[in-house]
Protein backbone atom coordinates (compact mmCIF):
# COMPACT_ATOMS: atom_id res chain seq x y z
CA UNK A 1 0.00 0.00 0.00
CA UNK A 2 2.80 2.39 0.95
CA UNK A 3 4.59 1.57 -2.32
CA UNK A 4 1.43 2.36 -4.28
CA UNK A 5 1.00 5.73 -2.54
CA UNK A 6 4.69 6.54 -3.05
CA UNK A 7 4.49 5.61 -6.76
CA UNK A 8 1.36 7.77 -7.24
CA UNK A 9 3.07 10.71 -5.54
CA UNK A 10 6.09 10.38 -7.82
CA UNK A 11 3.81 10.31 -10.90
CA UNK A 12 2.02 13.47 -9.73
CA UNK A 13 5.33 15.25 -9.26
CA UNK A 14 6.48 14.19 -12.72
CA UNK A 15 3.24 15.40 -14.30
CA UNK A 16 3.52 18.74 -12.50
CA UNK A 17 7.13 19.10 -13.63
CA UNK A 18 6.16 18.29 -17.21
CA UNK A 19 3.34 20.85 -17.04
CA UNK A 20 5.71 23.50 -15.69
CA UNK A 21 8.17 22.66 -18.44
CA UNK A 22 5.49 23.03 -21.11
CA UNK A 23 4.33 26.33 -19.58
CA UNK A 24 7.88 27.66 -19.49
CA UNK A 25 8.42 26.60 -23.09
CA UNK A 26 5.17 28.32 -24.15
CA UNK A 27 6.16 31.56 -22.44
CA UNK A 28 9.60 31.38 -23.98
CA UNK A 29 8.12 30.80 -27.45
CA UNK A 30 5.72 33.70 -26.88
CA UNK A 31 8.61 36.15 -26.59
CA UNK A 32 9.48 35.56 -30.23
CA UNK A 33 13.18 34.99 -29.59
CA UNK A 34 13.05 31.63 -31.38
CA UNK A 35 10.77 32.85 -34.19
CA UNK A 36 10.17 31.43 -36.73
CA UNK A 37 9.90 27.73 -36.02
CA UNK A 38 7.24 26.83 -38.60
CA UNK A 39 5.57 28.00 -41.80
CA UNK A 40 4.36 31.60 -42.11
CA UNK A 41 1.18 32.66 -43.91
CA UNK A 42 0.85 35.86 -45.93
CA UNK A 43 -2.80 36.84 -46.45
CA UNK A 44 -3.65 38.63 -49.70
CA UNK A 45 -7.05 40.26 -50.17
CA UNK A 46 -7.33 39.43 -53.87
CA UNK A 47 -7.64 36.45 -56.15
CA UNK A 48 -4.50 35.04 -57.80
CA UNK A 49 -3.25 37.31 -60.57
CA UNK A 50 -2.61 41.03 -60.45
CA UNK A 51 -0.22 43.22 -58.52
CA UNK A 52 -1.27 42.39 -54.96
CA UNK A 53 -1.00 38.66 -55.51
CA UNK A 54 2.31 39.10 -57.30
CA UNK A 55 3.79 41.15 -54.47
CA UNK A 56 2.70 38.48 -52.02
CA UNK A 57 4.11 35.58 -53.99
CA UNK A 58 7.33 37.29 -55.08
CA UNK A 59 8.61 37.40 -51.49
CA UNK A 60 7.93 33.74 -50.73
CA UNK A 61 11.27 32.31 -51.85
CA UNK A 62 13.58 35.14 -50.72
CA UNK A 63 11.93 35.32 -47.29
CA UNK A 64 12.23 31.56 -46.99
CA UNK A 65 15.94 31.85 -47.68
CA UNK A 66 16.33 34.50 -44.98
CA UNK A 67 13.99 33.08 -42.33
CA UNK A 68 14.49 29.37 -42.96
CA UNK A 69 10.78 28.52 -42.94
CA UNK A 70 8.17 28.09 -45.69
CA UNK A 71 6.14 31.16 -46.69
CA UNK A 72 2.60 30.42 -47.91
CA UNK A 73 0.22 32.87 -49.59
CA UNK A 74 -3.46 32.73 -48.64
CA UNK A 75 -5.74 34.44 -51.20
CA UNK A 76 -9.12 35.68 -49.95
CA UNK A 77 -10.91 38.01 -52.36
CA UNK A 78 -13.96 40.18 -51.78
CA UNK A 79 -14.78 43.56 -50.32
CA UNK A 80 -11.56 45.20 -51.57
CA UNK A 81 -9.60 43.27 -48.99
CA UNK A 82 -12.09 43.61 -46.13
CA UNK A 83 -13.15 39.94 -46.28
CA UNK A 84 -9.52 38.88 -46.00
CA UNK A 85 -8.92 41.28 -43.10
CA UNK A 86 -11.71 39.74 -41.06
CA UNK A 87 -10.14 36.30 -41.44
CA UNK A 88 -6.61 37.59 -40.91
CA UNK A 89 -7.50 39.45 -37.71
CA UNK A 90 -9.08 36.30 -36.28
CA UNK A 91 -5.69 34.57 -36.35
CA UNK A 92 -3.43 34.46 -33.27
CA UNK A 93 -0.97 37.34 -33.01
CA UNK A 94 1.93 34.94 -32.82
CA UNK A 95 3.92 36.08 -35.84
CA UNK A 96 2.83 33.28 -38.15
CA UNK A 97 0.21 35.32 -39.99
CA UNK A 98 0.89 38.54 -41.91
CA UNK A 99 -1.24 40.51 -44.36
CA UNK A 100 -0.30 42.43 -47.48
CA UNK A 101 -1.74 45.95 -47.51
CA UNK A 102 -1.47 49.06 -49.69
CA UNK A 103 -3.58 52.19 -50.13
CA UNK A 104 -6.78 50.15 -50.37
CA UNK A 105 -6.51 49.89 -46.58
CA UNK A 106 -7.10 53.62 -46.25
CA UNK A 107 -9.91 53.50 -48.83
CA UNK A 108 -11.97 50.78 -47.19
CA UNK A 109 -11.50 52.32 -43.75
CA UNK A 110 -12.63 55.74 -45.00
CA UNK A 111 -15.76 54.11 -46.45
CA UNK A 112 -16.55 52.09 -43.31
CA UNK A 113 -15.96 48.81 -45.12
CA UNK A 114 -13.65 47.72 -42.32
CA UNK A 115 -13.20 48.62 -38.67
CA UNK A 116 -9.45 48.23 -38.96
CA UNK A 117 -7.32 51.33 -39.45
CA UNK A 118 -3.54 51.26 -39.73
CA UNK A 119 -3.43 51.53 -35.93
CA UNK A 120 -4.99 48.06 -35.70
CA UNK A 121 -1.79 46.47 -37.03
CA UNK A 122 1.88 46.17 -36.32
CA UNK A 123 3.64 47.61 -39.37
CA UNK A 124 6.77 45.79 -40.49
CA UNK A 125 7.74 47.67 -43.66
CA UNK A 126 6.82 48.86 -47.10
CA UNK A 127 8.89 46.42 -49.12
CA UNK A 128 7.78 46.98 -52.73
CA UNK A 129 6.45 49.74 -54.98
CA UNK A 130 4.82 49.73 -58.40
CA UNK A 131 6.10 52.13 -61.08
CA UNK A 132 2.60 53.50 -61.65
CA UNK A 133 -0.96 52.58 -62.57
CA UNK A 134 -1.70 53.09 -66.26
CA UNK A 135 -4.84 54.35 -67.96
CA UNK A 136 -4.90 51.81 -70.78
CA UNK A 137 -6.90 51.30 -73.96
CA UNK A 138 -6.64 48.94 -76.91
CA UNK A 139 -4.14 50.05 -79.53
CA UNK A 140 -7.05 50.18 -81.99
CA UNK A 141 -8.76 52.87 -79.92
CA UNK A 142 -8.74 56.41 -81.34
CA UNK A 143 -7.83 57.68 -77.86
CA UNK A 144 -4.11 58.33 -77.42
CA UNK A 145 -3.94 60.84 -74.55
CA UNK A 146 -5.76 61.66 -71.31
CA UNK A 147 -7.41 64.63 -73.05
CA UNK A 148 -8.74 62.25 -75.69
CA UNK A 149 -10.23 60.15 -72.88
CA UNK A 150 -11.83 63.20 -71.25
CA UNK A 151 -13.24 64.40 -74.57
CA UNK A 152 -14.65 60.96 -75.41
CA UNK A 153 -16.28 60.71 -71.97
CA UNK A 154 -17.74 64.19 -72.34
CA UNK A 155 -19.16 63.36 -75.77
CA UNK A 156 -20.57 60.02 -74.55
CA UNK A 157 -21.66 60.59 -70.93
CA UNK A 158 -21.87 57.35 -68.96
CA UNK A 159 -21.24 55.19 -72.01
CA UNK A 160 -17.49 54.50 -72.02
CA UNK A 161 -16.98 51.21 -70.18
CA UNK A 162 -14.26 51.65 -67.56
CA UNK A 163 -13.15 48.49 -65.70
CA UNK A 164 -11.95 49.01 -62.14
CA UNK A 165 -11.68 47.12 -58.88
CA UNK A 166 -14.84 48.61 -57.43
CA UNK A 167 -14.18 50.48 -54.21
CA UNK A 168 -10.45 49.97 -54.53
CA UNK A 169 -7.28 51.61 -55.79
CA UNK A 170 -8.14 51.87 -59.49
CA UNK A 171 -11.63 53.14 -58.67
CA UNK A 172 -10.39 56.06 -56.60
CA UNK A 173 -7.95 57.02 -59.37
CA UNK A 174 -10.83 57.20 -61.85
CA UNK A 175 -12.84 59.37 -59.44
CA UNK A 176 -9.79 61.63 -59.08
CA UNK A 177 -9.51 61.95 -62.89
CA UNK A 178 -13.23 62.65 -63.31
CA UNK A 179 -12.94 65.41 -60.74
CA UNK A 180 -9.87 66.87 -62.46
CA UNK A 181 -11.43 66.69 -65.95
CA UNK A 182 -14.74 68.11 -64.74
CA UNK A 183 -18.19 67.27 -66.11
CA UNK A 184 -17.44 63.73 -67.27
CA UNK A 185 -18.72 60.32 -66.23
CA UNK A 186 -17.99 56.72 -67.16
CA UNK A 187 -19.87 53.46 -67.07
CA UNK A 188 -17.90 52.03 -64.15
CA UNK A 189 -17.64 48.24 -64.32
CA UNK A 190 -16.27 45.94 -61.63
CA UNK A 191 -13.47 44.27 -63.55
CA UNK A 192 -12.02 42.16 -60.74
CA UNK A 193 -8.30 41.42 -60.52
CA UNK A 194 -5.61 42.94 -62.70
CA UNK A 195 -5.46 39.94 -64.99
CA UNK A 196 -9.25 39.89 -65.32
CA UNK A 197 -9.32 43.56 -66.30
CA UNK A 198 -6.54 42.97 -68.82
CA UNK A 199 -8.47 40.12 -70.43
CA UNK A 200 -11.58 42.27 -70.67
CA UNK A 201 -9.64 45.11 -72.31
CA UNK A 202 -7.83 42.91 -74.82
CA UNK A 203 -11.08 41.10 -75.59
CA UNK A 204 -12.90 44.36 -76.33
CA UNK A 205 -15.38 43.95 -73.46
CA UNK A 206 -14.39 47.31 -71.93
CA UNK A 207 -13.09 50.55 -73.44
CA UNK A 208 -10.54 51.54 -70.82
CA UNK A 209 -9.05 50.27 -67.58
CA UNK A 210 -6.36 51.02 -65.00
CA UNK A 211 -3.55 48.55 -64.43
CA UNK A 212 -0.06 48.50 -62.94
CA UNK A 213 2.52 48.70 -65.70
CA UNK A 214 3.80 45.26 -64.83
CA UNK A 215 0.43 43.67 -65.58
CA UNK A 216 0.20 45.07 -69.10
CA UNK A 217 3.85 45.58 -70.08
CA UNK A 218 4.01 42.63 -72.48
CA UNK A 219 0.95 43.91 -74.34
CA UNK A 220 2.28 47.47 -74.26
CA UNK A 221 5.68 46.46 -75.59
CA UNK A 222 4.08 44.35 -78.35
CA UNK A 223 1.90 47.28 -79.43
CA UNK A 224 -1.47 45.78 -78.45
CA UNK A 225 -2.19 48.35 -75.73
CA UNK A 226 -1.83 52.13 -75.60
CA UNK A 227 -0.99 53.76 -72.27
CA UNK A 228 -2.78 57.13 -72.18
CA UNK A 229 -0.98 58.17 -69.02
CA UNK A 230 0.23 56.78 -65.70
CA UNK A 231 -0.11 57.89 -62.11
CA UNK A 232 3.54 58.18 -61.10
CA UNK A 233 4.85 61.62 -60.20
CA UNK A 234 7.48 61.42 -62.96
CA UNK A 235 8.06 59.43 -66.13
CA UNK A 236 9.46 56.00 -65.50
CA UNK A 237 12.76 54.92 -67.12
CA UNK A 238 11.08 51.55 -67.56
CA UNK A 239 8.61 53.00 -70.09
CA UNK A 240 9.93 56.50 -70.88
CA UNK A 241 7.62 57.13 -73.83
CA UNK A 242 4.51 56.89 -71.65
CA UNK A 243 3.46 60.27 -70.28
CA UNK A 244 2.34 60.80 -66.72
CA UNK A 245 -1.23 61.94 -66.17
CA UNK A 246 0.07 64.99 -64.31
CA UNK A 247 2.23 66.26 -67.16
CA UNK A 248 -0.92 66.20 -69.32
CA UNK A 249 -2.60 68.67 -66.98
CA UNK A 250 -4.50 66.42 -64.57
CA UNK A 251 -3.34 66.16 -60.96
CA UNK A 252 -3.76 62.39 -60.63
CA UNK A 253 -0.67 61.12 -58.79
CA UNK A 254 -0.84 57.87 -56.86
CA UNK A 255 2.21 55.90 -55.83
CA UNK A 256 1.37 52.30 -54.94
CA UNK A 257 3.47 50.81 -52.17
CA UNK A 258 3.01 47.34 -50.69
CA UNK A 259 3.48 46.62 -47.01
CA UNK A 260 3.31 43.67 -44.65
CA UNK A 261 1.45 43.97 -41.35
CA UNK A 262 0.94 41.73 -38.33
CA UNK A 263 -1.86 41.70 -35.78
CA UNK A 264 -1.65 44.30 -33.03
CA UNK A 265 0.19 42.88 -30.04
CA UNK A 266 2.50 40.62 -32.02
CA UNK A 267 5.80 40.58 -30.07
CA UNK A 268 8.03 43.42 -31.20
CA UNK A 269 11.01 41.12 -31.59
CA UNK A 270 9.05 39.25 -34.29
CA UNK A 271 8.01 42.49 -36.00
CA UNK A 272 11.64 43.65 -36.04
CA UNK A 273 12.84 40.30 -37.40
CA UNK A 274 10.32 40.49 -40.26
CA UNK A 275 11.31 44.12 -40.94
CA UNK A 276 14.97 43.09 -41.13
CA UNK A 277 14.13 40.13 -43.37
CA UNK A 278 12.21 42.36 -45.79
CA UNK A 279 15.17 44.74 -45.82
CA UNK A 280 17.56 41.89 -46.59
CA UNK A 281 15.64 40.55 -49.58
CA UNK A 282 16.06 43.87 -51.41
CA UNK A 283 19.67 42.86 -52.17
CA UNK A 284 18.67 39.33 -53.24
CA UNK A 285 19.57 39.22 -56.94
CA UNK A 286 17.06 36.48 -57.70
CA UNK A 287 14.30 38.56 -56.12
CA UNK A 288 15.41 41.67 -58.01
CA UNK A 289 15.20 39.77 -61.29
CA UNK A 290 11.74 38.36 -60.53
CA UNK A 291 10.17 41.72 -59.68
CA UNK A 292 11.79 43.47 -62.64
CA UNK A 293 11.07 40.84 -65.27
CA UNK A 294 7.52 40.12 -64.17
CA UNK A 295 6.25 43.49 -62.94
CA UNK A 296 8.86 46.09 -63.89
CA UNK A 297 9.57 46.87 -60.24
CA UNK A 298 12.81 47.95 -58.63
CA UNK A 299 13.86 47.25 -55.01
CA UNK A 300 12.10 49.56 -52.56
CA UNK A 301 12.06 49.67 -48.78
CA UNK A 302 10.72 51.87 -45.97
CA UNK A 303 10.94 50.84 -42.33
CA UNK A 304 7.95 50.77 -39.99
CA UNK A 305 7.92 54.43 -39.00
CA UNK A 306 8.54 55.69 -42.54
CA UNK A 307 5.83 53.36 -43.88
CA UNK A 308 3.23 54.73 -41.49
CA UNK A 309 4.19 58.29 -42.47
CA UNK A 310 3.83 57.36 -46.15
CA UNK A 311 0.27 56.13 -45.66
CA UNK A 312 -0.64 58.99 -43.31
CA UNK A 313 0.43 61.50 -45.97
CA UNK A 314 -1.86 59.79 -48.50
CA UNK A 315 -4.90 59.56 -46.25
CA UNK A 316 -6.23 63.13 -46.73
CA UNK A 317 -6.27 62.61 -50.51
CA UNK A 318 -7.95 59.24 -50.09
CA UNK A 319 -10.65 60.73 -47.87
CA UNK A 320 -11.24 63.54 -50.35
CA UNK A 321 -12.40 61.04 -52.97
CA UNK A 322 -13.39 57.94 -51.00
CA UNK A 323 -16.94 59.08 -50.27
CA UNK A 324 -17.55 59.48 -54.00
CA UNK A 325 -16.92 55.77 -54.51
CA UNK A 326 -20.21 55.01 -52.79
CA UNK A 327 -22.29 57.19 -55.11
Amino acid sequence: MKKTIFFAAICCLLLLAAGCSRTSQSVSSGTGEDWPTRAIRVYVGAAPGGDSDFNGRSIMEPLQRVLGQPINVVNIGGGTGSVMLNEFMSQPGDGYSFALRHIDQGIIFANDLTQYDWDAFEMTAIYAAAPGYCFAVSASSPMKTMSDLADAARANPGRLRFAVNTGGTSHIMVINFMDEAGGIEFNIIDGGSGNEKLIQLVGGHVDVTLLPFGTLKDYYESGQITVLGHTSAERSPLFPNAQTVKEQGYDVVWEIAYSLVAQKGTPQVIVRKMTDALRQIQSDEAYQKVIFDAFAQLPFFLDSAASLRFYADLQPRIEAYAALLLQ
